[in-house]
């Protein structure tokens, strides 16, 4: 998730625990623990430059290595003289607040090695958006509350509240998937591997995403009224999944880098050639600036010819239009949009 609703994650999470031992230097502690897990987007240096996501959401938000990065994190900030009264106290503050980053982060699309070392895949729940205001509004106001009333209880009701509304996010996407489900079976489909993921800000409007036995891949637009039936409006047509021995030969560095690709996307992904160019981009097919379609944000360019001492393989990302198509999710979340056709489901 964003870096303002972890602080704020972090801070009320701390001063929840600990805000009665050592009072609002548990919410400061709790703040910096909750923020830095993200450091490691400065490991992009010795990222491979075509997979420049790797290396995000990996060791610094596992588990196991949370108490140690929170407590780091807030040490030096024991050089304020009155904060050294309790030292271990307001480490273990910093350590709570860093235990909620990777927590928050494995309930979005994107996932984490929340389970390093022991499970090496990155997992996802699928259950809230990357950025939603419904998380970061109430803790915000709720950890003003806390701090400004001196009231652990305070944060807690906040937590308790950020807690059931990612408990509605599970149901959210139970009920995507049940649509999913029902579309298949009305296409012929056989779903081999399928996911609901919400867009943008929200939990009423989900894509459904999924692939077929013979290597295709659908998309659909799913609005879910908290208090009415689906509305569902069907992608065009179905793609194929992209092929890597096509784009790299099979055992070789290049291909290895591209199943890199392919494991971080979770198999959903498609090629399309770049215009006016003889290279060709393997997308992350998971998110796209169309609910209900195929029109990816990000990927690795595939060079045809390699240039002498440089690399066939490159980051991409595509940002055409993406003010345009904002403003079209925004009516397709309240469901003011006219754009394809929408029919009512069950679920």
């Amino acid at each position: 998730m964003d870096p303002v609703s972890h602080g704020l994650l972090g801070a009320t999470a701390a001063f929840a625990v600990l805000g009665g031992r050592i009072g609002r230097r548990a919410a400061v502690a709790g703040l910096v623990g909750g923020l830095i897990p993200d450091a490691d987007i400065f490991l992009a240096p010795v990222s491979d430059p075509a997979l420049p996501f790797e290396l995000h959401r990996h060791f610094p938000h596992a588990m196991v290595l949370a108490p140690f990065f929170g407590a780091l994190a807030a040490a030096p900030l024991l050089l304020v003289p009155r904060w050294r009264d309790t030292p271990w106290l307001f480490l273990l503050a910093g350590a709570v607040g860093c235990l909620t980053h990777g927590i928050l982060d494995q309930f979005t699309s994107y996932g984490t090695h929340l389970w390093w070392p022991f499970i090496a895949e990155r997992t996802a729940w699928d259950a809230l958006s990357i950025i939603d205001p419904f998380i970061t509004l109430p803790l915000l106001v709720g950890l003003l509350i806390a701090l400004f009333m001196k009231r652990t209880k305070a944060a807690a009701v906040t937590l308790a509240l950020v807690t059931a509304y990612t408990g509605l996010g599970f149901v959210q996407r139970e009920r995507a998937l049940a649509v999913q489900r029902e579309l298949a079976a009305a296409r012929g489909d056989t779903i081999e591997h399928g996911r609901a993921m919400p867009t943008l800000g929200n939990s009423i409007l989900w894509r459904s995403l999924y692939r077929t036995p013979d290597g295709q891949m659908r998309a659909d637009s799913v609005r879910l009224p908290l208090w009415a039936v689906a509305g569902v409006r069907e992608g065009a047509q179905a793609e194929p999944i992209a092929k890597l021995d096509e784009f790299a030969e099979t055992g070789s560095a290049e291909h290895g880098r591209l199943e890199r690709l392919a494991a971080f996307a979770d198999g959903f992904v498609l090629s399309r050639a770049l215009a006016d160019t003889s290279s060709v981009v393997l997308y992350d097919a998971r998110y796209s600036m169309d609910t209900a379609g195929f029109d990816p944000m990000w990927g690795v360019r595939v060079d045809r010819f390699r240039s002498i001492g440089g690399d066939r393989l490159a980051w991409h990302s595509a940002t055409a239009r993406r003010e345009e198509r904002i403003s079209e999710l925004l009516a397709e979340i309240v469901g003011t949009t006219a754009t394809g056709q929408e029919s009512g489901v069950a679920p």
